[in-house]
């Protein structure tokens, strides 16, 4: 991406079910700004997730049964992870290596898609990712989450980075995914997987904070998806501006 000092990184992040998608995609749309590059950031991207399918394959057998947890929204580490009592060494090691180079390669492709962008706006980011890596490796995702603070450092230095994460109150959020209609059979592996995520999103969130990133909070519990939408495009217009003024000034 040219023109570095020009280029503003906007995450959005938060709960399941807090609408992060539907607002990047109004934000997309609303901001009166050209050349806007939306992308998505999980855990696991593409080496990592093949790396989770196949081992899920192994330990499952059916391929039914991934494609069922799948619709329900279950990732396949969830699912391999729940195969072990202790992750050994070996694995860990190679777990953070794949995920490592998929993070390395996500990155190269938002270079690469995002070249030229004015605007770059990630649905998800990376204190949801920070969450996965602590479900999945507990203690031993230490060495990920100093990865990911060590890259968004350095995004911050070279951009205007604005971190949005939407939040709202467990009863809610579990009322809201319940609407979504997801398949019966995976009630109870939602239900715990979802409470522990959820858990563990406030976790990644305060690490966050305590580590100095500069986070713009949101409360949906008790705001439609339109005031929710609205909010968001204030604050990022606000932002914007301070930091159009701030560039200007310093050149």
């Amino acid at each position: 991406m040219k023109n570095t000092n020009k280029v503003t990184i906007i995450i959005v992040g938060g709960m399941v079910g807090t609408g992060k998608s539907t607002v990047v995609d109004v934000l997309r749309k609303a901001l009166v700004i050209k050349d806007i590059c939306t992308l998505r950031l999980t855990a696991y991207p593409n080496v990592s997730y093949a790396f989770f399918t196949l081992l899920a394959l192994l330990f499952y057998r059916r391929r039914k049964i991934l494609k069922f947890y799948r619709s329900g929204g279950i990732h396949p580490s969830t699912l391999v992870i729940k195969r072990f009592n202790k992750l050994n060494s070996l694995f860990i090691t190679l777990i953070t290596f794949i995920e490592i180079l998929s993070l390395c390669l996500w990155v190269l492709y938002m270079y690469i898609k995002c070249k030229g962008s004015k605007i770059v706006i990630i649905d998800e980011g990376f204190i949801n990712v920070v969450a996965n890596y602590m479900e999945v490796l507990g203690r031993n995702s230490s060495k990920l989450i100093y990865f990911v603070f060590k890259l968004l450092r350095r995004w911050s230095y070279r951009y205007r980075l604005l971190l949005i994460f939407l939040k709202a109150d467990y009863s809610i959020l579990m009322g809201r995914w319940a609407k979504r209609r997801r398949p019966i059979i995976t009630s109870f592996i939602d239900l715990n997987y979802h409470i522990l995520y959820q858990r563990l999103m406030m976790i990644s969130l305060k690490m966050f904070l305590t580590s100095g990133f500069n986070i713009v909070l949101i409360d949906t519990s008790h705001k439609g998806v339109y005031d929710t939408i609205h909010e968001v495009i204030e604050i990022v217009r606000h932002n914007l501006k301070i930091a159009e003024k701030c560039f200007t000034n310093n050149k």
